[in-house]
């Protein structure tokens, strides 16, 4: 689980779901913490008005410290296109799929920055930060501005894979932004974040979660 490499010391904790579908990753989390006896938070982000009927349906049901919203966290506010082939689909992305044969209807949806989200609603620290956003992680991670930073954010989690082909994006983006700011980033396996210096062979976009920890970790 990966809650169990954050620190104790940083408890309660503060988990933002981005790219939240259905809810899966954040009911996930919240059950653990509750087994587990740790108080926490979940701020999910679903900006498809299908996948968050759903997710804010069901896990409000079980959860009073869930918070949903149905915007999606990018590099810039305002509206944006978002392509997907069926409504509710893991597969929505904003970039156009159609030659990989999906992502064929566009729906419009609403961006706010990770910096000003976490200015408006006075959170200070996010303990973990999920991103799963089908090739826009660079600019999720981007919009969180000066607060992108171990003291802000202790750990980030996120995908790569063959949509940082439709997004032109590279691993070596990602580690590059995340080690400036002072994060230190493995691949996270079964049982384990195996810490990793990028290396050009690692470009291979084979679908895989990495994670970025404060040096600490």
């Amino acid at each position: 689980e990966i809650i169990k490499i954050i620190p104790e010391d940083t408890r309660p904790l503060t988990f933002f779901d981005v790219g939240a579908n259905m809810g899966d990753y954040s009911n996930a989390n919240l059950e653990s913490c509750t087994a587990s006896r740790i108080a926490c938070e979940v701020h999910a982000f679903e900006p498809t008005k299908k996948s968050f009927f759903e997710l804010s349906k069901i896990l409000a049901l079980n959860h009073n410290r869930f918070y949903p919203n149905n915007s999606a966290l990018s590099s810039e506010s305002g509206q944006i296109s978002m392509h997907y082939d069926t409504e509710g689909s893991v597969l929505a992305s904003f970039y156009d799929r159609s030659a990989s044969g999906s992502s064929q209807k566009l729906e419009r949806i609403e961006a706010v920055t990770g910096k000003s989200y976490m200015v408006k609603n006075n959170i200070k620290r996010i303990d973990l930060l999920k991103i799963d956003v089908e090739g826009h992680e660079l600019n999720v991670l981007k919009g969180f501005e000066d607060l992108l930073n171990p003291k802000n954010i202790q750990c980030i989690q996120f995908e790569y894979g063959g949509t940082y082909l439709d997004s032109h994006i590279t691993l070596k983006e990602i580690y590059s932004l995340l080690e400036t700011k002072g994060f230190v980033i493995g691949k996270l396996l079964i049982d384990r974040v195996e810490i990793r210096p990028y290396h050009p062979l690692m470009e291979d976009f084979a679908y895989s979660n990495y994670v970025a920890l404060a040096p600490q970790q």
